[in-house]
C-alpha cells in the first residue's frame, strides 16, 4: 500500500543512467528502519544482504546492488515538500474517523535533530515541528523550522493546512498567542479547536483566568488517578465558561470560552529512602470552545504521548538524536516516521523488541497491515 503514495514522489535526476528506482529507494529505507536500520550504511547492508529476495518480491531487475552513497544522494535529492505530502497522505489515509462526543486530540511540538548540527559549517541543529494524533498514536505531519524563526508561526500555519476534522489542538504556553487563536477562528475556514496551556508569558491573562477560578463556580469537575512505576498521581480538572469577563483585554476578548484548572498531586516513592514524596502543580489552560472537564482531562494528559510515544522512541530506540545526518536530515526523519506509523498502525507497542524482531526475519516485514 505505502508504495502507491510513493509514486507521487518526483525523481528529479536525469533520466539518463538511472539505475535505481527512486521509490523503492524510499520503501526500502523505511523497511531497513523497521529492521533496525540507523544510518545509510545500513539500509545499504539491509539491500545488500536481502537483494535477491527483495529483487524477486518486487519485480525490479537491478544489476547490482546501490552503494551507500548512491542511496544517501538519491534521498537527499528528494523534494522535501514532495516527501512530506506524500507522508500527509499515507498518515491521513490511517486515521479513523473522530466525533464530537469523544475528539481526537492532535498535540503540536518541536523537536531538535540534536546530532546533526555542523560546527564546520557554522550551522545548527534542525528543528521539526510535529503533529501528533494522541488517540491512534500516529505522526500526521511535520514542519521543519527555519533558522531565522521559531514554531510559533509554523504552527500558525499548518494548523489550517492540515484541515483536519473533528480534532482538538493541544499546544504548550509557548504558543499562547492571540494570532493563533485568530487564525483557528478563521470565518473562512471551519473553526479549528484549540487547548493551550496559559503561563507566565502572558502574565495578564494568567491572572485574568486565576480570578476566574477563583471567584466562579466551575461548570464541569472530574478526578482522576493513576498509579505505575513508584508514582501515584491524582488530578482535580475544573471546567469554566461564565465570568469571561474578567479577561477583559481587548486582545483576547471573544477568543476565550472555556478556562480550564488541572490541580494535579503526586506522590514519588524514593526506593533509596524508602519513602513517598508529595508534590503538587496547579496549570491553567485556555479554550477556544465550549468543553467539559472529562474532555478536557484526557486532552491535556494526552498532550504528552508526542513526547513519551514519539519523541522518546526516536531519540531511545531509533537512535535520531545520536545520526550525524547533517545534510538534510529532515528527509531521513521524515522516512522514520513513516516506519513509526507503520509500527503504531499495527498495535507494535514494544517498538525495540519489534525492530529486533524484524532484524531476525526479514518476510516478518510482509506481515503488516497497510505497508506493502
Amino acid at each position: 500500500m505505502i508504495i502507491t503514495f510513493l509514486d507521487d514522489l518526483k525523481d528529479h535526476r536525469r533520466s539518463q543512467g538511472q539505475r535505481y528506482e527512486l521509490r523503492f529507494i524510499v520503501l526500502f529505507s523505511i523497511m531497513a528502519i523497521l529492521s533496525n536500520a540507523k544510518s545509510y550504511r545500513d539500509i545499504a547492508r539491509f539491500i545488500e544482504k536481502h537483494f535477491r529476495n527483495l529483487q524477486k518480491d518486487f519485480g525490479l531487475k537491478w544489476k547490482k546492488k546501490p552503494a551507500y552513497t548512491t542511496v544517501r544522494n538519491i534521498i537527499q535529492g528528494i523534494d522535501e515538500q514532495e516527501l512530506e505530502s506524500c507522508f500527509r497522505a499515507y498518515a491521513q489515509s490511517l486515521l479513523t474517523g473522530a466525533g464530537n462526543d469523544n475528539p481526537i486530540g492532535v498535540a503540536v511540538d518541536g523537536k531538535v535533530l540534536r546530532g546533526s548540527y555542523d560546527n564546520f559549517q557554522d550551522k545548527k541543529a534542525v528543528q521539526v515541528l510535529s503533529f501528533f494524533d494522541t488517540q491512534s498514536e500516529l505522526i500526521l505531519a511535520h514542519e521543519t523550522i527555519d533558522v531565522k524563526t521559531n514554531e510559533i508561526p509554523v504552527a500558525q500555519a499548518l494548523i489550517p493546512q492540515l484541515g483536519l476534522e473533528g480534532v482538538v489542538y493541544t499546544l504548550d504556553a509557548l504558543h499562547c498567542q492571540k494570532k493563533t487563536f485568530e487564525i483557528a477562528d478563521n470565518e473562512n475556514m471551519k473553526k479549528k479547536k484549540l487547548i493551550i496551556q496559559v503561563k507566565d508569558n502572558q502574565k495578564e491573562l494568567l491572572q485574568a483566568c486565576m480570578d476566574i477560578i477563583r471567584f466562579s463556580k466551575p461548570e464541569s469537575c472530574c478526578q482522576t488517578s493513576e498509579k505505575g512505576r513508584n508514582r501515584i498521581e491524582k488530578r482535580s480538572t475544573s471546567v469554566y465558561h461564565s465570568q469571561m469577563q474578567f479577561i477583559c483585554d481587548k486582545q483576547w476578548s471573544g477568543y476565550v470560552e472555556s478556562v480550564i484548572c488541572v490541580e494535579r498531586q503526586t506522590s514519588v516513592f524514593s526506593t533509596k529512602e524508602k519513602i513517598y514524596k508529595d508534590r503538587s502543580e496547579v496549570a491553567v489552560y485556555i479554550a477556544n470552545h465550549k468543553v467539559n472537564a472529562m474532555q478536557s482531562s484526557g486532552l491535556i494528559r494526552k498532550h504528552w504521548y508526542i513526547e513519551n510515544k514519539d519523541h522518546h522512541v526516536r531519540d531511545v530506540t531509533l537512535r535520531e538524536d545520536e545520526s550525524r545526518i547533517r545534510v538534510r536530515p529532515e528527509k531521513m526523519s521524515t522516512i522514520r516516521s513513516f516506519a513509526l506509523n507503520v509500527l503504531r498502525k499495527n498495535n507494535i507497542q514494544n517498538i525495540k523488541g519489534e525492530l529486533y524482531e524484524n532484524s531476525l526475519d526479514f518476510y516478518n516485514l510482509y506481515s503488516y497491515k497497510q505497508f506493502i
